[in-house]
Parts: structure tokens; C-alpha cells; sequence
């Protein structure tokens, strides 16, 4: 999203500084869930902050859809909902393998 945030906007109607933002916030982001994820043990402050994270994530992109100011196409709106439904998703699925691995404490 970051590189072609010039190009996305123009497809769906959202802002090209939303899409270089998200995009750029990804990285520490991913860098950190690998981080967490390559443990021996998970370290539960660590997992339960990439789940409740990712939730943030998909709730934050569907609240999103409310903002009067941010005007998409129906690309830009499926784009929204589709990664929003992933992330929330991704979470559902870490939640369930929080619950079932051994953790540090």
C-alpha cells in the first residue's frame, strides 16, 4: 500500500496519505508478530497485544466506512471490508492458538 498509494487512490477513491500511512504502519507491525511468533515460548503480553491489535485493525477499517469525509467506490469499500474481514480473521485464529500454546509469564 505504501509504494503505490498513488495508484490504489486513484482506483478506489481513497486517500493516497491513508493508504502510504497504513501501509508504512504495517511494517513495524509485521516486524513485531514475527517477533513474538519466533519465540521457544509465546510471551502472553506479546500475543495478546498482536490479538487485540489485529481486532483494533478490523474495527478501526470498518469505522472507517462511517467518516463523512472519506468518499470510496465500491472498489475502495470492498477493499476496506475485505481486509478488515482478514485481519479479523487473523485475530479469531491467534486467539485460538493463544489459548492452546504454553506461555511465558
Amino acid at each position: 500500500m505504501t509504494i503505490a498509494a498513488d495508484s490504489l487512490s486513484s482506483f478506489m477513491r481513497l486517500p493516497a496519505g491513508l493508504l502510504f500511512t497504513a501501509g508504512l504502519a504495517l511494517v513495524p507491525v509485521a516486524g513485531f508478530i514475527v517477533f513474538v511468533a519466533s519465540r521457544a515460548t509465546v510471551p502472553a503480553a506479546g500475543g495478546w497485544l498482536v490479538v487485540v491489535g489485529n481486532a483494533a485493525w478490523a474495527l478501526t477499517s470498518l469505522a472507517l466506512l462511517t467518516e463523512s469525509r472519506l468518499t470510496p467506490n465500491a472498489l475502495g469499500i470492498a477493499f476496506i471490508v475485505i481486509q478488515a474481514a482478514a485481519v479479523a480473521i487473523l485475530a479469531e485464529l491467534e486467539f485460538t492458538c493463544l489459548k492452546r500454546i504454553p506461555r511465558a509469564t
